[in-house]
Order: structure tokens, then C-alpha cells, then sequence
């Protein structure tokens, strides 16, 4: 699958909707992207990438395993992920509650534009 980039730059969250998210976490790191979207949206794009493709069933999406999935077999929620325009996956990442001023001081810098 092909992902149009408008802006060049990812902010990758794998979340779900507050009502299924493991962690809860998943409504307030929602909510603090729209703040940094609303902010950025010229240069960054903001993608939410939900993990289940069946939650009643605990069936989740096979593509996103390896990023909320750790070795010791716990499932991590929300994951936050900055990707630059090459489609590199910066070193910036947050895992749970992830609040805008966090993220957006890497926003701000472009660490994805010296790659």
C-alpha cells in the first residue's frame, strides 16, 4: 500500500479508539496529535494506524505485530513514531502517554530532515 505524502513527513501513531485501547492511553495521545496536526499540518502528515482488525476476537492487524508486539510478548499501545521524508523511521519514538510539548520539540527541529 502506497501512502500519499502531502507534506513529506510522518508522525505515525498505532493506536486504537479510546473504547478499545489496551492501555487507555490511546484517546489523549488522539487528542495531542490533532493539537500538533492542527499546528503542523503543512509540514507533516499525521497517520493513525490501528492495530486490530477484530477486537472482540482479539484478532490484530498481522502488518502492525512486529511494532506494538515486544519480545516479552506484551502488547504496547499507543507508539508514536517519527518518519522523514525518504520514509526512514527517525530515532524519536514514544510509547504511552505521549503529551504534544514532547513530540513537538522533535516537530520543531525536523530531526527527520538531516537524514
Amino acid at each position: 500500500m502506497m501512502l500519499l505524502r502531502r507534506a513529506g513527513c510522518w508522525w505515525w501513531c498505532f493506536l486504537t479508539p479510546a473504547i478499545f485501547c489496551t492501555s487507555r492511553f490511546c484517546g489523549p495521545v488522539n487528542e495531542e496529535a490533532e493539537v500538533l496536526r492542527e499546528r503542523y499540518k503543512d509540514q507533516v502528515d499525521f497517520v493513525q494506524i490501528e492495530i486490530w482488525r477484530d477486537f472482540n476476537k482479539q484478532l490484530m492487524k498481522p502488518t502492525v505485530k512486529g511494532v506494538v508486539i515486544w519480545p516479552d510478548g506484551s502488547l504496547r499501545e499507543p507508539i508514536v513514531h517519527l518518519v522523514d521524508k525518504k520514509g526512514v523511521i527517525c530515532t524519536d519514538r514514544w510509547e504511552g502517554p505521549v503529551a504534544a510539548n514532547i513530540t513537538e520539540e522533535s516537530v520543531k527541529a525536523g530531526r527527520w530532515a538531516t537524514r
